[in-house]
């Protein structure tokens, strides 16, 4: 081989590697989170409610994936999922707290997830949500609200969750 030859794919070789190594990754979410007001019950008139906590009746899905082709080929990649909210209108008294769902939902079960299994909740500032490897489809998000009073004037409330993927 001459040396041009060899000049050209050790050139190939090095680009395929600084190519390789910059990982975009894509975060996607589906779903509206719906809350029930006729789930939550007083027992007798000038009570609080019973309980003051109300579980979502639907889910958020959320899906992760290498936007880089080499990624997306070896279909294994690192990456962390953080979550904040910004306050529409939101009573201060109200904590939002999200949990995600199980632990496969990926390639052919190549995927893995860690943490956010446990109820935490949703500030205005980012915070740890769970990590993971390889593309990731579907995982399930539950929304609950904690804080239901009625010592809370009647509103309408709305904040906006805001998922962020970084590279592990």
């Amino acid at each position: 081989m001459s040396a041009k030859k060899n000049m050209i794919l050790i050139s190939l070789i090095i680009g395929f590697t600084f190519t390789s190594i910059a990982q975009p990754i894509e975060i996607s979410v589906s779903g509206t989170p719906t809350f029930e007001p006729s789930l939550i019950r007083i027992s007798e008139a000038g009570n609080d409610f019973t309980n003051n906590t109300i579980e979502s009746s639907t889910q958020s899905f959320i899906s992760i994936s290498a936007i880089n082709f080499w990624d997306r080929l070896s279909k294994q990649f690192g990456y962390r999922v953080t979550a904040y909210k910004t306050d529409i209108n939101m009573h201060p008294s109200l904590i939002l707290e999200i949990k995600r769902g199980s632990n496969r939902h990926g390639h052919f079960n190549k995927s893995r997830i860690y943490h956010g299994r446990n109820w935490q909740p949703v500030t205005n500032t980012p915070v740890y949500f769970f990590s993971g490897s390889a593309p990731t489809y579907n995982i399930p998000v539950s929304y609950r609200i904690r804080n239901i009073s009625v010592l809370i004037p009647a509103d309408d409330f709305e904040t906006t969750v805001i998922f962020t993927v970084y590279e592990n």
